[in-house]
């Protein structure tokens, strides 16, 4: 009697699989999924929060972005661990010494905010100091967050191009009364400075703009207004890269991707107010929601947008200054490092 009854439910079950079998394939993806990386600063969070949030969808695309520091991402994306991510221009022209098989298809982070025209990396020592042009860090030593940044190698090439002066690692100095000793240092840069640990600090990113307003801390130097001043144009300190394999193989993904980050940053630009909040909120309690605005109106935004015209010659002025700083042993060639995100 119970197998009876087993035995009826048999087909009630398979009609029900048979009804879930669509619902079933729907919950199944088949989209492409692209790992990519990019910075935590605001203007990175803020253009990428909508795709991160599920806000902003693809029906072809699974767009699962990773936000970190810079010198963590940088050397993963380097090494393959990452589809597509945010690199700085200095990495940029070291990819073909590497070999590695990596092209930028568009800018992204540029040192201009979307009202202003402020910069963000700012060379600071104390507000007392004998420290007041550039030629005066002659004899130096300077503190910097990541000697291989794009930020760095500016620094560099522009002491060399503007103040014939020649920056070096600290291991590689000669002439320490007549040559910057740069040094690689953590911490809190602009403290260091005011407590006499360093004579001048490279200062970047969200902290640049903040210290340069510090009474405490004067502007010996300001590289992005340095390289306005040279080449009429703010600097694009970073590109978007894909992995040129994985675009081959999946050129409509890659597609999507971007247009998809181009509808993001529309949206964290249209939601900035709230958005600068939630990132005060998640990344520097305390701090108000109104410095990251001021961060991305006049300091540093993002700009998504095919590398062409003055676009590609600022970029290029940045693999100069990687090539001057010795970060890399020649001009990557244009024809193979830019690239697309629409494949012919």
């Amino acid at each position: 009697m119970k197998i009876n009854k087993w035995m009826a439910l048999i087909p009630m079950m398979l009609c029900l699989c048979v009804l879930a079998m669509p619902l079933l394939s729907c919950s199944k993806s088949d989209k492409t999924v692209i790992q990519m990386a990019g910075a935590d600063s605001f203007n990175t969070w803020l253009a990428t929060y909508a795709i991160r949030e599920g806000i902003i969808t693809s029906p072809d695309v699974d767009l699962r972005i990773t936000l970190a520091d810079t010198r963590t991402y940088e050397t993963a994306l380097m090494n393959g661990h990452y589809n597509m991510g945010t690199l700085s221009n200095a990495r940029l022209a070291t990819v073909p010494d590497n070999n590695i098989p990596l092209v930028a298809i568009s800018t992204f982070v540029v040192h201009s905010g979307a009202l202003e025209r402020n910069g963000v990396n700012f060379v600071l020592t104390k507000a007392g100091s004998t420290i007041n042009t550039p030629a005066d860090l002659k004899g130096k030593r300077v503190a910097v967050g990541n000697i291989s940044s794009s930020s760095t190698s500016s620094l560099i090439a522009l002491l060399k191009m503007n103040f014939d002066l020649d920056a070096k690692e600290q291991e590689k100095i000669t002439n320490a009364a007549n040559q910057v000793t740069l040094i690689q240092a953590q911490g809190d840069l602009a403290e260091l400075v005011q407590l006499g640990t360093y004579d001048a600090a490279l200062i970047g990113q969200n902290d640049g703009p903040k210290a340069s307003k510090n009474p405490n801390l004067k502007v010996v130097m300001s590289i992005d207004q340095l390289f306005f001043e040279k080449y009429g144009v703010p600097y694009i300190t970073s590109t978007l890269v894909v992995d040129k394999n994985f675009q081959n193989d999946n050129p409509h993904a890659v597609v999507a991707a971007y247009e998809l980050l181009i509808e993001s940053h529309a949206y964290g630009e249209e939601h900035i107010n709230e958005l600068a909040a939630l990132y005060a909120n998640e990344y520097a309690k305390g701090t108000d929601a109104d410095f990251y605005k001021m961060i991305y109106n006049e300091h540093s935004g993002v700009h998504i947008a095919a590398i062409d015209g003055k676009a590609k010659e600022v970029i290029m002025a940045g693999f100069e200054f990687a090539v001057i700083a010795g970060e890399s042993s020649a001009m990557p060639d244009p024809e193979v490092i830019f690239g697309s995100p629409y494949l012919n």
